[in-house]
């Protein structure tokens, strides 16, 4: 069954919607993994900026003000990212890398299928 159809089917339509409804119930959760990632990295990132402020704002007690300087410290030597096994980074990056490779196969088997079109005439 070629990918590429050269003739309209009936029932062409009903199998394209149950096709974009089945896509889009497996790509949810790809979308919202990322977004979310994506999301919680940029609040994780302010984090010094609001110590900064909790630090220059509020009176506190000697102890608590050390221990906050030193956690200010210690934040851009930590980068924070999330990822899959340490092998993938999640964030909104990976929705293009997905993209790009299914466009670039779907290149490829269209033409594949052009060429055995070719061949078969």
């Amino acid at each position: 069954m070629p990918f590429i159809r050269p003739k309209y089917h009936p029932q062409t339509f009903g199998k394209i919607i149950r096709f974009v409804f089945w896509l889009m119930k497996e790509l949810f959760p790809i979308f919202s993994m990322a977004f979310c990632a994506t999301k919680t990295v940029i609040e994780m990132n302010k984090t010094s900026g609001i110590i900064y402020k909790i630090l220059s704002r509020c009176k506190m007690s000697l102890e608590i003000n050390t221990e906050l300087k030193h956690f200010l410290l210690e934040l851009p030597h930590n980068e924070v990212e999330l990822s899959a096994y340490n092998i993938v980074t999640v964030d909104n990056k990976i929705l293009l890398t997905i993209f790009s490779s299914v466009v670039s196969n779907l290149i490829i088997l269209i033409q594949f299928q052009l060429d055995g079109l070719k061949r078969a005439q």
